[in-house]
């Protein structure tokens, strides 16, 4: 078969030269539009056109719609997390470290 030349299963999207995966420039994408425009309003085209790369693309990592906003929500809530742990992390008085947090997420 011609995709099997071209060493890559059936149905696989090609890889490319992306600085990061497919599947987290997917779930960056989709964060930012449904913080932006609310999860009725965007739809699974939007954010493969915003990613650049087919709906078909999209759907290969997360089966509908539903998944990849809550995929995107756990990897956002991960992210703050992380960021949290750095800067509760510091030297600094409790104080200023709350008031760090305080400030990096309003």
């Amino acid at each position: 078969m011609e995709s099997q030349n071209r060493g890559r299963k059936l149905g696989r999207p090609k890889t490319d030269d992306r600085e990061i995966p497919t599947r987290e420039a997917i779930l960056q994408v989709a964060t930012r539009l449904y913080i932006e425009n609310g999860f009725q309003k965007v739809s699974i085209d939007d954010v493969a056109k915003k990613a650049g790369m087919t709906k078909a693309t999209v759907y290969y990592y997360f089966n509908s719609k539903a998944e990849l906003f809550k995929e995107a929500m756990v990897a956002l809530m991960g992210r703050i997390r992380q960021r949290i742990i750095h800067l509760m992390g510091s030297d600094k008085p409790l104080y200023d470290r709350l008031m760090d947090v305080s400030i990096a997420h309003l």
